[in-house]
């Protein structure tokens, strides 16, 4: 690396920081919250201004200035409460800052008070960006993990990409928690000792060492850490893995005496993958909704019904976490039970196999025992004895035989398929050898 690339490098950094500087919209939020510039009320509020003026008899309306009523009273009239306009802070969506006089044509967002609090309700999620996939929990699954932290007595909460539930934590909590996410946007609400901008799969702070040193005391502060996260579905479970060791090394390094348990939200399809390099984690039957996401969604809060396109078995999204399931309780308003056998609670769908010794379910169907694969697979399965386990009973037999390996047959035509492809370019080789330029040899 040469020196005047370091340079380049340097300056793009500069003005990469520059363009993402939320200085002036985090102090406007701060303001906001102290009082000094208006906000929306909450709903059921109104904001106005007392008024102490009284007029004398005689006077006229119009000398009230607009807007003022009045009322008779005995004695004279009096200037009735005015209400003020709302909306005077601004979110601007298009540029992820509080709104400037160069945002008139741009997306913006009135905010109230609890939207000071509560940033996730506010900002719209960067779910069409397939470099962040942004989504947010449903209220039920914030409900459920706010609980699940407070009954766990977890004393500090590393959230690492859970805005939601950041935000949802019990004031106990939430000013000896942090939130690390890869979404600037955050800065205009938060200060640097609760968020930090970082990137999880390299561990990179973007406001270099002053972030660092924040990390390192909060890892040093910690009794009883819960780390909390939800990565991209499509990231290789090896990195995430490789970076959640990170911070449990430096944790480990740094503090000696406090304890740490994982929650990492991921498909149950991808269980086969994360167990094989995090042996300390097991799934629950919690399924994970999230409130913006089309298939993932959950049902309505006042109706009941499931909306459009929601998938009809339920969210494939769970929960795998280091705490025991024992004293994981799921609740039974959304249909969980606990099972007698296991003493594990489990979904209504997901019952226990005698044979098994477990609670087999994984897709939110009931599964049936198979006797002569000795397992319980999914009720559409049907056993095919030339492949010898069971399998859709429209799959093409000797496809996947015996741990997904190909039979020999299936190998010998995929080789020829293969020569066939390349036989055309290696006639064409021989036709046009007598061509080439032969180069003499040397004596």
């Amino acid at each position: 690396m040469t020196q005047a690339r370091l340079f380049r490098l340097s300056e793009a950094n500069k003005l990469f920081l520059a363009a993402n500087d939320h200085t002036d919209s985090f102090n406007a939020v701060k303001e906001a919250k102290e009082g000094k510039i208006g906000v929306d009320a909450d709903e059921g509020e109104e904001q106005i201004v007392p008024s102490v003026d009284v007029v004398e008899d005689g006077s006229s309306v119009d000398e009230l200035g607009e807007g003022a009523l009045v009322e008779d009273l005995e004695g004279g009239l009096e200037v009735a409460e005015e209400v003020k306009p709302k909306g005077v802070l601004k979110f601007c969506q298009d540029c992820g800052k509080v709104s400037t006089p160069q945002c008139l044509i741009h997306d913006t967002t009135s905010l109230s008070r609890e939207d000071l609090d509560r940033p996730a309700r506010v900002l719209k999620a960067k779910s069409m960006d397939k470099k962040e996939a942004q989504y947010f929990f449903s209220d039920t699954t914030k409900q459920f993990l706010t609980d699940t932290i407070t009954s766990q007595g977890f004393t500090h909460v590393l959230c690492v990409g859970c805005p939601s539930i950041f935000e949802c934590l019990p004031d106990n909590l939430s000013s000896s928690s942090l939130l690390l996410d890869l979404d600037p946007r955050f800065l205009s609400f938060y200060s640097s000792n609760h968020f930090l901008w970082y990137n999880f799969f390299n561990g990179h702070f973007f406001h270099g060492e002053e972030s660092s040193t924040v990390f390192r005391d909060f890892l040093i502060s910690c009794d009883k850490l819960l780390i909390l996260l939800d990565p991209p579905f499509g990231a290789k479970t090896e990195l995430i893995s490789h970076s959640l060791d990170r911070i449990i090394n430096q944790l480990e390094m740094l503090n000696i005496s406090a304890t740490v348990s994982t929650i990492w939200v991921f498909p149950y399809y991808m269980e086969r993958q994360l167990k094989q390099h995090r042996t300390d984690l097991v799934m629950s039957d919690y399924r994970v909704t999230y409130s913006d996401h089309g298939q993932f969604g959950a049902a309505d809060d006042t109706t009941g019904l499931v909306k459009q396109g929601v998938r009809k078995l339920g969210s494939p999204v769970r929960l795998f976490t280091s705490i025991p399931l024992s004293l994981l309780e799921l609740p039974s308003s959304e249909g969980y039970r606990l099972c007698g056998e296991c003493r594990v609670w489990v979904a209504q769908e997901n019952t226990h196999c005698d044979q098994c010794g477990v609670c087999t379910s994984k897709d939110g169907r009931t599964y049936v025992h198979c006797k002569l694969c000795a397992r319980c697979v999914k009720p559409t399965y049907t056993h095919c004895e030339k492949c010898e386990r069971c399998k859709l009973p429209t799959h093409q037999c000797g496809v996947g035989v015996k741990a997904g390996q190909e039979n020999v047959e299936d190998k010998v035509k995929k080789v020829e398929v293969e020569e066939n492809a390349f036989s055309g370019k290696r006639k064409s080789r021989k036709r046009n050898r007598h061509k080439r330029h032969k180069i003499p040899k040397k004596n």
